[in-house]
Formats: C-alpha cells, structure tokens, sequence
C-alpha cells in the first residue's frame, strides 16, 4: 500500500487493452437470412398457393361438373420502422479521439453502439410475433417493488440497462397502460432486473402476468418466426398480414409439432419425416443455447458438426450439428433470442427479410451522417431500417414443442 504522502505523485497506469463489448452478439439467422432491399412502394404481397382445383374424377362428367380453381391467398406485408439514436457532445468527441485523451474513439463506439442496438433489435424480432413484447411478468411475484421478476427468467437476456418500458395485460391486442419505468440494473444470473422506481408506482394500473415492452414498441415490430408459425392454430377471424388462416392452418400458418416426451433428437427427426410428408426440405433448425447444448450432450460421440456461413460477411462461419433426414441433412444451429423449450424447424429458403434499401443503415437521406442538435453543443445520429420478414411456403415450416 502506498504511502500517504506518496500518493500526489504517482501516475494511474493502464494497460494498452481493448475494451471489450459485452452484449450480445450470436445472432445466426440475422446472418445466414436471405435478405432483398428492394421493398419500395407501399406494400408487398407474399402469393402463396395452398390448394388445386378438384375438378377431378373417374367420371368424365362429374370431373367437369366438379370443376374448380386453385386455392391462392397473398400476405400482403408492410414495412416496420425501427429506430436507434447516438448522441455525443461535441466536447466529448473531441477529448476522445485519440489515444492520448481516452481508451476509445467515444464517435465510433457510440455510431457503432446505434448501429448493434438495431442489430440486436432486429435480430429479437426475428423470434418474435411483431407484438414487441421482452418480457411477462411473473404470475405471483410482487409488483410493490423495483426488483422485477419474469414469468420466464431467460427473457431477462432482453432486458438492457437504461431501456424504458410499459406494459400491457394483453400481448398485442389492447392498450399499453399509462406510465412507466427505466431500467437500472439487470442481474442475468437471477433472472430479475431493477427498475427506477417500484412497478406499482411507475405503472399505476400494473398487474401480476402484465407483457412487458420497450416504449414506442407495442404492435409495431416486425413479424418474425413465431408470428408465421404460431405456437397454437389460428381460429375463425384470424388476419395475418390480411388472411385468415383458420381456414387451412397447417398450410397457411405452418406445422406444429409435439415433441414432449421424446429426445430433442427424436423430436426434430419426426418433425422433419412430418414436412417431408408435405414436399418441404427442412436444411435448418434452430434451438435455444441451452436446448443446444443438450442435444450435444445427448448425441455424444456420434456427433457431426457443420460450419454454415454468413450470407453478409465470408469471413464469418457457425458451428451447427448435423442431422440427417429422408429428403437430406437437417443442420441445428443455437441462436441467443430463439425460445427456450422450442425449435424452428425451417426451409429456410422460403424466407426473406424484405426492406425498404439495406435493413439497417445509418438514415442519411440528406447526405449527412453527423446531425448538429439546433439547441445544444452536440451531434446526433440516426440509425434505422424499415423492413419485414416474409414466407412464401409457410406449410414447411414447423414449430415444435420440446418439453
């Protein structure tokens, strides 16, 4: 220990280190996606055909009187706004650009921070249904307090410090409830997460089972995954992008398969043989990392691993297992926001994330990245997309149950 008269004259050292970036950053499918930035106009309709004319018979007759048309749907898609905004004061970005006055260019970190915030974002949503919702709260923990808990501990992974959220007693089909609260603190550990001030308090008319979201966020994300191929079949009055699937669910809404009982293993290869069935070749199936990292331990010595790529950057590849089906190989991939107990099983080259020119991108129509705040001694930056996720063959698809 230093002496106290010591103390004024001696130097801080640091070390010559980068400074790591903590957050997430596992998103497989955001990469490997197939992607078309050409989503102009006002709308794109997805033509699906689920069924033929039945103008068939062994009788000439009755084939003629029995004559019909194909069965033709079109999910008419729209396009998603999603916004990330970096502010730095002009003083900041200048005692930070070089080595000399600090560990990081604070400009760079911060416009590359916007631009992972919508990553990331994008890459949640992907799983999601497009109701925008992280989180429910638990059925039977407090609400008096600022240490929230989740009906589902792992969605904590969705929670960052500094988010503002609301809630709703529906997951998309009402109101947000007035009020909110910040977050200050997550503790990914415990699957809980500390608030600014008590929920009851931030959110008057909060409740026990409430669906949490980020503000502005409520029914405005893009449809993902989870949104095509539900967990439960579409009933009467569905509309989907403009289609009620009710009317032929497996077909317009995809397969649900359950595997409770059986090995994760077991349960994705009678997925596959089920969509084999129905002329789909799944290449890709996507598994929470902990149900991942059991079908590792499951398969044991005769595991076989595959390396799919990015589509974006060749330089960056994924560690998958490889599974073997009747119409070919089945790739398993861990993705950090697929659900846990869950498992898309997919064609995957029946989907495509449509947007309005690249999906994320800084928004600098008028050609300047670096905007000057008109009241303040500062800058902004405005990062952005406008995008959906489409399928044209939602029938080969599969939602599968594990346990």
């Amino acid at each position: 220990m230093n002496s106290a008269y010591a103390g004024p004259v001696l130097k801080q050292l640091y070390a010559a280190q980068p400074v790591e970036k903590l957050y997430m950053k596992d998103h497989f499918w955001l990469s490997l996606l197939k992607k078309d930035p050409g989503f102009f106009g006002k709308n794109k309709p997805i033509v699906v055909q689920y069924g033929y004319g039945n103008g068939r018979s062994a009788s000439f007759s009755v084939a003629q009187t029995n004559t019909g048309n194909g069965k033709y749907k079109d999910f008419t898609i729209t396009r998603a706004a999603d916004y990330s905004i970096a502010r730095l004061t002009n003083e900041d970005v200048e005692a930070t650009e070089n080595d000399k006055g600090a560990f990081v260019q604070l400009l760079k970190r911060e416009v590359d921070g916007a631009i992972e915030a919508s990553t990331d974002s994008c890459a949640r949503d992907l799983w999601g249904s497009g109701t925008g919702t992280i989180g429910r709260l638990s059925a039977s923990a407090a609400i008096n307090t600022t240490t929230v808990t989740l009906a589902t501990p792992d969605d904590v992974f969705k929670i960052e410090e500094g988010m503002v959220l609301v809630a709703s007693a529906t997951n998309g089909t009402g109101t947000v409830k007035a009020g909110s609260v910040t977050v200050t603190a997550v503790d990914i550990d415990s699957g809980t997460f500390t608030v600014s001030a008590a929920l009851s308090t931030g959110i008057g008319t909060v409740a026990l089972s409430d669906f949490l979201f980020p503000e502005g966020d409520y029914n405005a994300k893009m449809t993902g995954f989870y949104g095509w191929i539900p967990d439960a079949d579409p009933t009467g009055g569905d509309n989907f992008f403009g289609v009620d699937r009710s009317i032929n669910p497996e077909r317009l809404a995809g397969l649900r398969f359950d595997g409770t009982g059986m090995s994760i293993e077991e349960g994705l290869v009678k997925t596959c043989a089920k969509l084999n069935r129905r002329k789909s070749k799944p290449d890709f199936a996507v598994l929470h990392p902990d149900d991942y990292a059991s079908l590792e331990l499951d398969l044991g010595s005769k595991i076989q691993y595959v390396f799919p790529q990015s589509k974006e950057q060749a330089d960056i590849s994924f560690k998958g297992i490889k599974l073997s089906h009747r119409n070919g190989v089945l790739t398993v991939m861990s993705d950090a926001y697929a659900r846990l107990g869950r498992a898309a099983v997919m064609q995957s080259n029946t989907w495509c994330l449509e947007s309005l020119k690249k999906h994320i991108r800084i928004l600098n129509l008028d050609g300047n990245e670096k905007l000057r705040i008109y009241n303040q001694d500062g800058i902004e930056f405005r990062v952005g997309g406008y995008k959906n996720l489409s399928c044209n063959a939602p029938a080969w698809n599969a939602n599968v149950q594990l346990y």
